[in-house]
């Protein structure tokens, strides 16, 4: 009919018929990024699958840390306690108490019955890696539809990096366990100091560094899938796309609030202690060795104080890894939704820009994972330092067995821990939607 014989809703509709043929949907076939993809590009993306696994392996059976008691007495006396051995260049009798590998870590948390502790390592220190590797080649190599393709990678930004939740706890061992006593002057009449010292052995540095490479190869498939897309629809579709929907007063505002919320969040776990390491004693065959003052843990601590003892490149690498993951990349990506929140929708490039730029950014910003490795982790400290140096027995049986304790016990801590929580959430909420309000 001629368009004044229509009505209006007839109208409307020929209308929209009309908007949709000149800029038509492509059809959602299927297709594979890697039959999309140079041979020169698709032999890198190889490598990188080849070396994500490579470490991965490598890391889950090599040598993680060794733990060792340092005992120095005044006068120096070479008569070591059982299981000690004199170390004549730092006069100082060195007790080892054992070598961590992954396998270890996880029968030791296991059988010290912090369960939960040991379920996590499992799943995000193997399982949850396995999958990745496995769901990459899928996202690389499986002809997929795009919207299939874009929620695996959606999800793999979201979900990779909780495998650094290992790398945590690990963390968190080092920073609670490397401390310094003093034995008990009533006990003996001579002056006797303990170190408990712990050495980061390579493995420990290449899992962490296996998670980052994984988080790489998700970048590397999300701007693959980018470029593939926007070749396949054109010019005009991507742009059209780019333009995005019209925000409410309100959603600007709650991603605004909930930034600056996460930047509170972030200056209170800076200068707050979120963890209190609480240490009743080291108890040995010769006496008890005690520590005055209790540890406790901000962030700024946790960085400093758990490669204290490492090389100098390992210390180097560890600070720039944990400064880039827990500091730098959440500022940035807080800035980013702030700066989302107040750009007005005729400025739909550059908000767009803004979400893909949280997009790549988002999973190298891990502050929720080190929450939930804290939130698991802390009610199993006490076991695990009675089950590691009581030799897995109580320790007040200890001494009858000839072994050592060490008694620690962690606490979260109230503005810290509070903060850690604001933190997390809130850096989690800007992440997900500025993307999502693009």
């Amino acid at each position: 009919p001629l368009p004044h014989m229509m009505t209006a809703g007839a109208q409307e509709k020929a209308l929209a018929k009309g908007r949709t043929s000149s800029n038509p949907s492509p059809p959602e076939d299927s297709y594979s990024l890697a039959g999309e993809s140079s041979y020169m590009f698709t032999f890198l993306m190889w490598f990188m699958f080849v070396a994500h696994a490579g470490c991965m392996i490598y890391a889950l059976t090599a040598d993680w840390s060794l733990t060792e008691i340092l005992v120095l007495q005044t006068p120096s006396d070479p008569t070591c306690p059982t299981g000690g051995d004199w170390d004549s260049s730092l006069s100082v009798c060195r007790m080892e108490m054992f070598t961590s590998t992954y396998e270890t870590n996880v029968k030791q948390f296991w059988e010290s019955d912090a369960k939960s502790t040991a379920c996590l390592m499992v799943f995000a220190g193997l399982i949850q890696p396995i999958l990745k590797a496995l769901f990459y080649i899928v996202i690389y190599h499986v002809p997929l539809t795009q919207s299939r393709r874009e929620q695996m990678i959606g999800h793999q930004e979201a979900l990779a990096k909780f495998t650094i939740s290992t790398f945590w706890i690990q963390a968190m061992l080092l920073t609670c366990f490397t401390v310094k006593f003093g034995l008990d002057s009533d006990t003996i009449h001579v002056n006797v100091e303990g170190d408990v010292k712990i050495t980061v052995y390579a493995g420990l540095v290449v899992f962490l560094t296996t998670q980052i490479l994984s988080i790489v190869v998700v970048s590397m498939l999300r701007l693959t899938h980018d470029a593939v897309w926007q070749k396949r629809v054109g010019p005009a579709r991507a742009a059209l796309e780019a333009q995005g929907k019209p925000r409410t007063s309100s959603q600007r505002w709650t991603l605004g609030s909930l930034g600056v919320l996460s930047l509170v969040g972030f200056a209170i776990v800076w200068n707050y202690s979120f963890v209190h390491f609480k240490y009743e004693g080291l108890l040995t065959q010769d006496g008890l060795f005690y520590s005055n003052n209790p540890l406790k843990t901000s962030l700024h601590d946790l960085a400093v104080g758990s490669y204290l003892s490492d090389p100098i490149p390992i210390d180097n690498y560890n600070y720039f890894c944990f400064y880039v993951n827990l500091v730098i990349v959440p500022i940035m990506v807080t800035l980013l939704g702030i700066a989302s929140a107040a750009t007005p929708d005729r400025m739909h490039g550059t908000r767009h820009g803004i979400a893909k730029a949280v997009q790549l950014l988002h999973p190298y910003s891990v502050p929720e994972t080190l929450f939930i490795s804290i939130v698991i982790f802390a009610p199993d400290v006490l076991t695990v330092s009675e089950w590691i140096f009581g030799g897995q027995f109580p320790c007040n049986e200890v001494a009858k067995h000839g072994g050592n304790c060490l008694i620690v016990k962690c606490v979260l801590a109230g503005w810290g821990a509070f903060g850690l929580l604001t933190w997390a959430l809130s850096l989690f909420m800007v992440q997900q939607l500025t993307v999502m309000w693009k």
